[in-house]
């Protein structure tokens, strides 16, 4: 019994020393958004629907249209009802809208200073979220970011904005024990 309190206690301090997963942003506390008030829609700008990556490493990227649809079906899943995505020229007050990255002045780029079409920026305001991609990759990174945060707060999202990129454009490693790298 003892043994296995000290181990628990051992990983929970670790845990602690982590870095935060998910980027900050900054919170004007006001309600914010919350799945269990607004109706379960997402909107996607219809000029950005069709967007492909050309930068990656996928021979047939997805667009846009068909990451959002992964949204649509991850928030059916995961909060229950049924999720529709619709196309649409100008976005109504409420509901999740998916698009290109407005905020222009922060430079999203990788490690290196080559630019990315994986940045993405989370705007939560009040009754709605905006996530615009530099590209449909970004888009999908950001409603990655989007999902962890609803899981976290229980459907709901204070007000608040934030702009993210990976550092680099390959990320993963090598596990090869029998020679060691």
């Amino acid at each position: 019994m003892f043994f296995a309190l000290s181990h628990f206690v051992g990983l929970v301090t670790a845990l602690h020393s982590l870095p935060p997963v998910l980027p900050s942003y900054s919170d004007t506390s006001d309600p914010g958004f919350s799945i269990s008030t607004g109706a379960r829609k997402i909107y996607i700008d219809k000029q950005f629907a069709g967007t492909r990556d050309s930068e990656g490493l996928t021979l047939i990227p997805p667009s846009a249209h068909e990451f959002a649809d992964t949204l649509r079906a991850d928030l059916s899943s995961l909060f229950g009802d049924s999720w529709t995505l619709e196309q649409v020229d100008d976005f109504p007050l409420t509901g999740i809208h998916l698009g290109p990255i407005r905020d222009s002045n922060t430079p999203l780029t990788y490690e290196n200073g080559q630019s990315t079409e994986e940045g993405y920026e989370l705007d939560v305001t009040n009754g709605s979220v905006y996530i615009g991609g530099t590209g449909a990759r970004g888009m999908f990174w950001g409603t990655r970011t989007l999902l962890q945060e609803l899981l976290i707060g229980n459907g709901s999202l204070v007000t608040g904005h934030t702009v993210d990129a990976p550092a680099y454009s390959t990320r993963g490693f090598m596990l090869d024990a029998g020679r060691k790298w």
